[in-house]
């Protein structure tokens, strides 16, 4: 039963993230379901080692976002932040409205990210596409969060509707 309902996530998975196809930005609440997927699966994996919790204000869900743009950070969350561990883990996405921007922040409680893991591929190709579609007008940090754990954040400008 337990092989069942990872293979049903881990298709659900799939599905959307090639119903998202080669779309630039997509609303947050499809990015969101796709997050969402990808940590039900881990969460099998990991069973009572790992929680999650999502924390957007519906207002928000129509608010566009690069594609997969959270993927390489709640990957890194698990991977350097909770994989290694022996005891529970948590990750949380939010996302907020700051100074007239969305500000879209993942945190886990693990040890703390390392210098190689800020420089790797993933966050590397993350600093890079938003810098190519808002320029000036997009921040992205990742670094220790207060309390312990790591917190990757990104302000990117808020628009809503139909990408142009």
């Amino acid at each position: 039963e337990a092989a069942d309902r990872v293979l049903v996530q881990l298709s659900s998975l799939l599905r959307r993230a090639l119903q998202v196809g080669e779309a630039i930005e997509i609303p947050l609440r499809e990015e969101l379901a796709l997050a969402e997927a990808y940590l039900a699966v881990e969460q099998a994996r990991f069973a009572d080692r790992m929680a999650y919790r999502v924390d957007v204000d519906r207002a928000l869900l129509d608010a566009r976002v690069p594609s997969l743009i959270l993927q390489p950070l709640v990957e890194n969350a698990i991977r350097h932040g909770l994989a290694a561990r022996t005891e529970s883990g948590r990750v949380e996405i939010t996302a907020a409205v700051h100074d007239g921007d969305l500000r879209l922040t993942v945190r886990d409680d693990g040890p703390g990210i390392t210098p190689a893991a800020v420089d790797g591929v993933g966050l590397s190709n993350t600093r890079a596409r938003l810098q190519l579609l808002y320029g000036d007008r997009c921040a992205f940090r990742i670094g220790p969060a207060p309390g312990g754990g790591t917190l990757a954040e990104m302000s990117i400008p808020l628009r809503t509707g139909t990408p142009s």
